[in-house]
């Protein structure tokens, strides 16, 4: 079982770390463009509030990737967890092995969602 949570903490710290760039980098953003006339009205109503939009964007998309990125792992233990309840044979150890990987990725599957609507209810709080 400390196996199988290293292997899926490994996955969602190397996803995380291979996706936040792009959800960084992904918008191309007219306001940064040498092009615009920075003393323009327009320009002065679209981008005066970006600084901050951008970064409650930035952690939205990252909290969202490694969201969906911890559930799909989950369910991936999930069945797995099946798998090993399946193949026990009535092996007493191995059926509690099996039971108890399926309840820690639900567990792990409930928490980050807790915590994903927490984030993101603080961020909509924070934004308005």
């Amino acid at each position: 079982m400390k196996k199988l949570a290293t292997i899926f903490a490994a996955i969602v710290i190397v996803a995380t770390t291979l996706l936040a760039p792009v959800a960084v980098f992904a918008d191309s953003d007219i306001c940064n463009s040498e092009h615009i006339d920075k003393t323009s009205e327009a320009y002065k109503a679209l981008c005066a509030n970006k600084k901050e939009e951008d970064a409650q964007g930035v952690v939205s998309s990252i909290l969202s990737t490694v969201f969906v990125w911890t559930s799909i792992i989950a369910v991936i233990v999930i069945i797995i967890g099946g798998i090993f309840y399946m193949t026990s044979q009535g092996d007493p150890g191995k059926v509690s092995r099996a039971k108890n990987t399926i309840l820690y990725a639900v567990i792990g599957l409930i928490v980050s969602l807790l915590a994903f609507a927490i984030v993101n209810f603080v961020l909509k709080a924070v934004g308005a």
